[in-house]
């Protein structure tokens, strides 16, 4: 006759200082997060073990729970000169038609990119480093992507580090043609691979 964590439908294992959170999809619809101080509720962190194609956060993260979403950390490839860019899922499955719309401007210079239709969004400008100490840093706000009524966009801040060591700064934005429910978000270079180390935290927006 006692309800306590052992006789609750919970998705993941406990941790001190976590607390529960309704995650519709998830099993028994409870799932235990970070704390996130009132409006940003962390909802995972990706660091990776090994090289990977993309670091993606799918439909078990982005539900309908939030509207709005935040990602931040640090990217390494395995590649020189690649770019960071990004691609939505729905239904589980990565977008690849042109729908995609962005500009991006670099803080140093008079540098920018634009497009009205493109299969990925772009992000920064100028192609980072794969060094140690080379790489993109970034903040990024997913909005809407679950709003099956408003288009799904975003906003970034970018801080990169090319192959020839110099820093570069990037502003960009974006907008999705297809006004969907999109389920996920996969952040990938736009070529190579992302190298282990790299690492990215998802927070959720409480409504």
């Amino acid at each position: 006759n006692v309800v306590d964590e052992a006789n609750l439908k919970i998705s993941n294992n406990p941790t001190n200082g976590y607390v529960l959170s309704a995650q519709s999809g998830n099993t028994g619809g409870l799932t235990w997060v970070e704390a996130g101080g009132g409006d940003f509720v962390k909802l995972a962190t990706t660091t990776l073990g090994s090289n990977a194609t993309t670091i993606t956060f799918s439909s078990s993260l982005i539900t309908t729970t939030y509207d709005n979403y935040f990602i931040t950390g640090y990217m390494l490839g395995t590649e020189d000169n690649r770019f960071v860019q990004s691609r939505l899922l729905t239904g589980g499955s990565i977008q690849t038609g042109s729908e995609y719309q962005y500009a991006v401007g670099s803080l140093n210079s008079s540098d920018y990119g634009v497009s009205q239709g493109s299969d990925f969004w772009a992000m920064h400008r100028s192609g980072c480093g794969n060094a140690t100490g080379e790489g993109a840093g970034f903040n990024m706000w997913l909005q809407n992507p679950m709003v099956s009524s408003i288009p799904t966009t975003f906003t970034s801040q970018f801080s990169t580090r090319n192959d020839n060591g110099l820093f570069i700064g990037s502003s960009s934005s974006g907008w999705y043609k297809v006004v969907q429910a999109n389920n996920g978000i996969a952040i990938f270079f736009s070529g190579g691979s992302v190298k282990s180390g790299s690492t990215l935290s998802l927070y959720g927006i409480t409504k």
